[in-house]
């Protein structure tokens, strides 16, 4: 009696199955499962590993059970082991009959054993991520499963209803070139894992789907839908996911913390299918099971390090430690105006100006960070509390910082930091309490003289010089008076007395030389409707100077222009004066000389010197 292993082969690579399946066929039977009836086992226990099915089928062999462990597939709680690589339920087809037509017409022709029943059926083509036969450079095909259940796992039955068209597809099918998973997951099967590989450390089912779904999403975007990527398209995630990750974790990492980048720039809320949208969906699926864990714990730590995310919150679980504030967590936590927040957080150069075009919750500052500046904003002084912690009032105060005595809490922080950012928060003013301390440190180091009548407040002082508060301030800090008293009775600035005139002096600006209305109407002399109508008729120039005891800008006239006029013309009144007549006298010798007046000026005549003199002759 001839042996079923002699007139087939158990090929290298070929499922047990499949090889059952042939068998059965070369003997007659209808399909694999009355074959296996026949002979006391269960087909279907032979295509899932069943030891007792896989015992009884080496026993009809003459084998050992050993022979057949290297085809055999095992499935259990819908996980699929092919040689020993663990597959989802989806990943293995089973029920289709997938293959590669070129490889099956060889095997017919250069094939061992009974014509008609030398293809078999590869472990390899069981396995999804292998899309292409790496010999022949063509895409598997997959055709549909057959409807009767007698068929299921039985490769030489389907095969007998295709074997017309088999030809031509092997003559119509699709050339592609392998991707990166594939030559993984084959060298997985082939070799087992080498160890050098962080994906190594995972199952295989997770290794493919979160390749194919990270390469989804790299090439297709967030949005992208499983039923709008092609075949050829899915092996293309496929490549581009493994050589995304098969760096590591930390590419991993980096590729999901790139994601949120580009969600930094759009409108999108926070939560997880806006972050990584498929990547996102994938792990929160129940069915992903506890061997995704790993990967959501890296997605988590990337999430609680790069979003705002604290106690209250959930990403895969509650959230109980805060990484990040955003200005607008962190206003609320801290109760700070979130503009204010962050105009410190561009000042500090903590973030950069561009941040001012971003919304509060997309402004991120590492946790201790943000506490640090919260805290010092919170510890600022008011403006009310300042001013009476220096001992000045509302305007006084203003004086102060205007004139730069004093900076404003933001003032200060750009300052220390060396920022010019300009930006404009509409808040009121606080101020570091060390810059405040600091005035007044320097205050009480000032040497002092025993009060008197004559010495005045700051106040009093700046009204009688004409002076501001912040400018006298200023010098009194800078040690610049000798005359300092202070009274005991009040705290600060109130308490100090200074010397008018000495302040006076220190705080009048640079002469300019140039003659008042008054000076210039003694000077002439005229009376000041007649100044005005001159130099209103643009015969007298003026300028604008700063006054240098007044502090304000003033019209002048300058001494050049003064002498230049007078150089050149005389008013009747005072060429009256100086030649002792009337002027009625000397208007009649002017006459008598046809001399007439250059220009009248409210009612007052003026001639000029070259003019009149023919008239003194």
């Amino acid at each position: 009696m001839t042996r079923p292993a002699d007139i087939v082969p158990f090929n290298i690579g070929e499922t047990v199955a499949s090889y059952c399946s042939r068998v059965a066929a070369a003997c007659g039977y209808e399909n694999g499962r009355k074959f296996a009836t026949q002979h006391g086992f269960r087909f279907r226990g032979l295509a899932v590993g069943n030891e007792d099915d896989l015992g009884e089928f080496a026993s009809l062999l003459g084998a050992s059970r050993e022979s057949l462990s290297r085809g055999v597939v095992l499935t259990k709680d819908r996980i699929t082991s092919l040689s020993g690589v663990e597959f989802s339920y989806s990943m293995a087809h089973r029920r289709r009959l997938r293959f590669c037509p070129a490889c099956v017409l060889r095997d017919e022709e250069q094939g061992s054993g009974r014509r008609g029943h030398r293809a078999y059926g590869r472990m390899e083509w069981l396995a999804g991520p292998i899309r292409v036969c790496r010999e022949h450079g063509f895409m598997l095909v997959e055709l549909k499963p057959h409807p009767s259940p007698d068929l299921a796992h039985d490769f030489a039955s389907k095969l007998a209803f295709e074997r017309e068209i088999i030809p031509s597809l092997a003559e119509t099918a699709f050339q592609m070139e392998p991707d990166t998973l594939q030559g993984f997951v084959e060298s997985r099967m082939r070799s087992g894992p080498n160890g050098n590989s962080w994906l190594d450390a995972f199952p295989m089912y997770v290794v493919v789907r979160l390749c194919e779904t990270v390469g989804a999403v790299a090439r297709y975007g967030i949005e992208v839908r499983h039923s709008e990527v092609s075949d050829e398209g899915w092996s293309e995630c496929a490549g581009t996911g493994f050589d995304i990750l098969r760096g590591g974790e930390k590419d991993f990492k980096e590729f999901l913390v790139s994601l949120l980048e580009r969600f930094y720039e759009t409108a999108s809320d926070m939560g997880g299918p806006s972050l990584f949208g498929p990547i996102y969906r994938m792990l929160a699926d129940k069915s992903s099971g506890d061997a995704f864990e790993p990967i959501r714990e890296i997605v988590r730590d990337v999430v609680l390090s790069e979003i705002p995310l604290g106690p209250g919150n959930e990403f895969f679980g509650p959230v109980t430690e805060r990484r990040v504030h955003s200005v607008y967590s962190a206003s609320r936590d801290f109760r700070i105006q979130p503009a204010r927040l962050r105009s410190v957080l561009i000042r500090s150069g903590i973030v950069d100006e561009a941040a001012s075009d971003r919304t509060f919750n997309r402004i991120l500052v590492p946790v201790e960070t943000m506490e640090s500046v919260a805290a010092e904003i919170n510890s600022a002084l008011s403006f009310k509390d300042t001013a009476v912690r220096l001992g000045l009032d509302r305007s006084k105060l203003s004086s102060v910082i205007e004139c730069g005595v004093l900076r404003t809490f933001e003032a200060a922080t750009a300052a220390k930091h060396g920022s010019n950012v300009n930006l404009t928060v509409l808040t009121t003013a606080t101020f570091r309490v060390g810059d405040v301390d600091d005035l007044l440190r320097r205050l009480d180091t000032l040497p002092t003289v025993e009060p008197s009548s004559a010495l005045l407040p700051i106040g009093p002082t700046a009204r009688k010089t004409n002076s501001k508060n912040g400018d006298i301030i200023r010098i009194l800090l800078d040690g610049g008076l000798r005359e300092v008293a202070r009274v005991t009775d009040e705290v600060g600035f109130a308490s100090v007395r200074l010397d008018p005139n000495e302040v006076r002096e220190l705080t009048k600006g640079e002469d300019h030389g140039c003659y008042s209305f008054r000076e210039v109407q003694m000077t002439i002399p005229v009376s000041n409707p007649v100044l005005h109508s001159l130099i209103e008729g643009g015969h007298i120039a003026t300028v604008e100077r700063m006054n240098p005891y007044k502090h304000f800008r003033q019209v002048v006239v300058e001494p050049d222009e003064l002498e230049r006029f007078m150089r050149k013309y005389v008013s009747l009144n005072s060429l009256a004066g100086q030649q002792r007549m009337t002027t009625q006298s000397l208007e009649a010798r002017f006459r008598r000389h046809g001399i007439q007046p250059e220009f009248i000026a409210s009612g007052k005549k003026f001639y000029s010197w070259e003019s009149v003199a023919p008239a003194f002759a």
